[in-house]
C-alpha cells in the first residue's frame, strides 16, 4: 500500500519501522523494508466471509536464484495453523492463489500454478483439527473464514546442474515443449531435510500483494503484504539462516524447542508441534549462535519493529452514501506471548502466556494486556484471549470530540477503549454491519449523534519495568460506500482501503 489510495506498507505506516531502530540479534537484525521486499513477509488479513473471496500474489523478484517458502495460514480468533504447505519459485517465478469459501462453509484455497509445491496438490479446505473442538460443525467452519497469512523465504535454490538438482526440479524451463513448466521431481522436493544442504541461505526478494474482491457486493479492497528484511549493522541485506523444515507429519526431536520457536503451545507441551509447524514467525533467523531462549529474541525483534503507543485513522459512516467503516487490527507475533489451550478446564487454564506459565522473562510484550479471556469480560467469544487498549480519542470533520451530554469544544474527554479480542481483531467504527462481512473477533464503536465522519485514535499500553513498549499491531482502514446517483444497472459501490498512521512509537527494550 505505497504512493497511492490503496498503497502505503501496512507495516511503513503502521508501526513507524522505516525509519525504527531495529531490535538486534547476534549478527543483524530484522527490520521491516517500506519498499515491500524482504525475506518474510505477512499479509495482515484475509476473509472468505460473506461473498468475499482474498487473492495472494507471491513473487521472486531474485532473478539469479530460486526460493523455497513456507506459507501459512493462521486464524483470527487465536492465530491457529489453518493451512500451510511449500511453494518452490524459480528465479522470476510468480504465484497466485485464491481463497473462498467451499460449500462446507470452510475457506478453500484454489490455484492452477505451475510452480513446485509441497505437497504437490495443495488445493483444499483448510483444517480444523487444532482449533477448538467442543465448536460445532458450523463454528468450526466460520473460525477459517478470517486470518492473516505469514509467508517465509527458507532457503535459497543455487544454480546447479544436472537433472537430479534442486534447480532442476523446480526450474520452469524456457523454451521447447515444456516451456513454463517445471519438472516438480517429488523424489527430490518430498526428501529435502531440516536446513538441507542442497540450499543456500535464505536472502531477500520476495514481495506480495493481495486483494480482497467481493462480486455479489461489487466491491475491492487490495494492499501490499509488508516486508522484514535481515540487514547488517549498516543496513545492508543480509542472507539470513537456513531454517528450512520438512513439510512432515513428524514429530519435532529438536531440544529445548525454544531454539526453534517461541510458541507457548509447544515450549509447554500443549502441543507436540510437527515439521510442518516451522519455520513460524519466531523461528531464529539471523546466523549466529542459538540459546535456548533465542526463538524469544526473534520474537521481540519482529515486536519492536512493529510496536506502537498511538495510532490514527479515519472513519467514514455518513448515511448518505451508505458508508461504513472496520479497522482491522492485526496482531501477527501476539502468539509467540499469548496462546490458548482450548483443553484447559477452566478460561484461567486455557490462557497460556510465556512469561507466566513458561517463565520466559525475555517474554516482553502482550503481558499485563492479555489477563482477559473472551465472554468472561462482556466481549469477544468464550475461547479468545482479549487485549485492552488504554484509550480512545475521536474527531469529527469540525474539531469536535464526543463528551457527555453532547459535543464540545475540544479537547474533550476520551472515550472508553474497547477490547480487542481475537488475534486479528476488527473495530467497527459507527457501523454495526461491517463493510468486510467481518464477524470473529468483531466489536463495533457507536459514536454520539453528528460524529459520523473523521477521525479518531487508539492508545495502548504494555509495561515492562517502567517503560511502555506499546504493543505489535498492524492496522488498516477498511470502508465502503454507495453513490445513490448511479443509473440502474451501473455499480454504484466502492471500497478503499488505507493504513493507519503511527502518532507515537513503541520503545524498543
Amino acid at each position: 500500500m505505497k504512493k497511492s489510495v490503496l498503497a502505503l506498507s501496512v507495516a511503513a505506516a503502521i508501526g513507524g519501522v522505516a525509519s525504527a531502530p531495529a531490535a538486534a540479534q547476534s549478527s543483524g537484525s530484522l527490520v521491516f523494508n517500506p519498499a515491500g521486499v524482504g525475506h518474510i513477509l505477512i499479509v495482515p488479513y484475509f476473509s472468505t466471509q460473506s461473498g468475499n473471496a482474498t487473492l495472494l500474489n507471491l513473487y521472486n523478484t531474485d532473478t539469479v536464484k530460486g526460493k523455497a517458502v513456507k506459507i501459512r495460514f493462521r486464524g483470527a480468533s487465536n492465530s491457529d495453523d489453518l493451512y500451510d504447505f511449500q511453494v518452490f519459485l524459480s528465479p522470476g517465478d510468480v504465484w497466485t492463489a485464491d481463497v473462498r469459501q467451499a460449500s462446507s462453509g470452510k475457506s478453500r484455497l484454489a490455484t492452477s500454478d505451475r510452480s513446485c509445491t509441497v505437497p504437490a496438490n495443495i488445493n483444499g479446505e483448510f483444517i480444523t483439527s487444532r482449533l477448538d473442538q467442543s465448536l460445532s460443525a458450523a463454528a468450526l467452519a466460520d473460525e477459517t473464514r478470517e486470518g492473516y497469512v505469514e509467508i517465509l523465504n527458507m532457503g535459497d535454490i543455487p544454480s546447479v546442474s544436472g537433472t537430479t538438482t534442486l534447480w532442476y526440479a523446480t526450474k520452469h524451463a524456457t523454451s521447447g515443449t515444456a516451456a513454463g513448466t517445471a519438472p516438480c521431481t517429488r523424489s527430490i522436493l518430498d526428501n529435502l531435510s531440516i536446513s538441507d544442504p542442497r540450499l543456500d541461505a535464505p536472502t531477500t526478494g520476495l514481495m506480495a500483494n493481495w486483494t480482497i474482491i467481493n462480486v455479489p457486493n461489487t466491491t475491492v479492497w487490495s494492499g501490499e503484504g509488508p516486508a522484514i528484511e535481515a540487514r547488517s549493522s549498516t543496513g545492508t541485506p543480509i542472507a539470513g539462516a537456513n531454517v528450512y523444515w520438512p513439510q512432515q507429519a513428524r514429530a519435532v526431536t529438536v531440544s529445548p524447542i525454544s531454539t526453534r520457536t517461541a510458541d507457548p503451545l509447544f515450549v509447554g507441551g500443549y502441543i507436540e508441534p510437527q515439521e510442518y509447524d516451522l519455520p513460524d514467525l519466531s523461528t531464529p533467523y539471523i546466523p549466529g549462535a542459538c540459546a535456548a531462549n533465542c526463538a524469544h529474541v526473534q520474537a521481540n525483534a519482529l515486536s519492536a519493529s512493529m510496536a506502537v503507543t498511538v495510532v490514527a485513522g479515519e472513519y467514514l459512516s455518513s448515511p448518505t452514501i451508505g458508508a461504513s467503516t472496520d479497522w482491522v487490527i492485526s496482531k501477527p507475533t501476539r502468539r509467540y506471548y499469548v496462546a490458548v489451550d482450548y483443553e484447559g478446564e477452566t478460561a484461567a487454564d486455557r490462557l497460556v502466556t510465556n512469561y507466566d506459565d513458561n517463565s520466559q522473562p525475555l517474554a516482553y510484550y502482550y503481558r499485563e494486556a492479555n489477563t482477559f479471556m473472551g465472554s468472561t469480560i462482556g466481549a469477544g467469544k468464550p475461547f479468545q484471549a482479549c487485549t485492552q487498549l488504554t484509550g480512545a480519542s475521536w474527531f469529527d470533520r469540525e474539531e469536535q470530540q464526543p463528551a457527555p451530554g453532547g459535543p464540545v469544544v475540544s479537547p474533550g474527554p476520551r472515550e472508553e477503549a474497547p477490547y480487542l479480542c481475537g488475534e486479528v481483531s476488527v473495530v467497527g467504527v459507527n457501523s454495526p454491519t461491517s463493510p468486510l462481512g467481518a464477524s470473529l473477533a468483531r466489536v463495533n464503536v457507536t459514536l454520539p449523534t453528528g460524529f459520523r465522519d473523521g477521525w479518531g485514535s487508539v492508545t495502548a499500553l504494555n509495561t515492562f519495568g517502567s517503560v511502555n513498549l506499546g504493543l505489535p499491531m498492524l492496522v488498516t482502514q477498511f470502508s465502503k460506500a454507495t453513490n445513490p446517483q448511479v443509473s440502474a444497472g451501473v455499480s454504484g459501490t466502492f471500497g478503499a482501503a488505507y493504513t493507519a498512521r503511527t502518532l507515537k512509537r513503541g520503545t524498543v527494550p
